[in-house]
């Protein structure tokens, strides 16, 4: 996430958590990489924050019960990896309440609200745990 943090003038910089680690958020400052007390970002943030995120083929608003698509197959089948079950889905098969179910699992399992539906949420914490790459801010020295 990049944060839009206050110095003690009120100007505004940006900061973007790369990693946390209990009371402990590595980020990208400046160029620099450091790690930070949570505190400490506590004193210059008031909320302002911008997420990064891949979504799946074809998204274009939550999923839920009746959806079909690429999106919809794309969860059905990222779940069952994430999941450890097996799940024969075909293109054209719709959101049912059997991937409901999925998807309420895996909320609980990630300390989200489980209410069934696959908004950005719901599809960031599966991209994480499925090890989906997600987009940095900064570039890899190694590709230049």
């Amino acid at each position: 996430a990049m944060l839009t943090l206050y110095n003690q003038t009120r100007q505004p910089f940006y900061g973007t958590i790369i990693a946390i680690d209990g009371h402990l958020a590595t980020m990208q400052l400046g160029g620099e990489t450091e790690v930070v007390p949570l505190s400490k970002i506590a004193g210059h943030w008031f909320g302002q924050y911008t997420v990064l995120w891949r979504p799946p083929p074809g998204y274009h608003h939550p999923l839920q019960l009746g959806h079909k698509g690429p999106s919809v197959k794309w969860l059905a089948e990222t779940l069952a990896s994430v999941q450890d079950f097996d799940l024969p889905f075909q293109d054209d098969k719709a959101f049912d309440e059997a991937l409901v179910l999925r998807v309420k699992k895996f909320q609980v399992e990630e300390s989200l609200i489980p209410d069934g539906i696959a908004g950005p949420q719901t599809l960031m914490k599966l991209n994480t745990k499925a090890g989906i790459d997600v987009p940095t801010l900064y570039k890899n020295q190694e590709t230049e």
